[in-house]
């Protein structure tokens, strides 16, 4: 596969942690990973998109634009 890829690890979400997203990038070679440490926390993994995109995005569109 030759389409770029990210894979984000969110500090303190249980579904995409650091060491969900190693497992994966085992199985996705030449994977960029980035751990994410966000200013609001306490939003649950299916809450984020709808409540505090922003830090998410942000990393996602800096990496498209590298």
């Amino acid at each position: 596969m030759t389409t770029p890829r990210l894979l984000l690890g969110i500090e303190g979400d249980p579904l995409i942690n650091g060491r969900a997203v190693t497992l994966l990038a085992r199985r996705a070679h030449q994977t960029d990973r980035q751990h994410l440490r966000l200013s609001r926390p306490g939003i649950d993994h299916c809450n984020r998109a709808r409540r505090a995109p922003g830090e998410v995005t942000a990393a996602i569109e800096a990496r498209a634009g590298s």
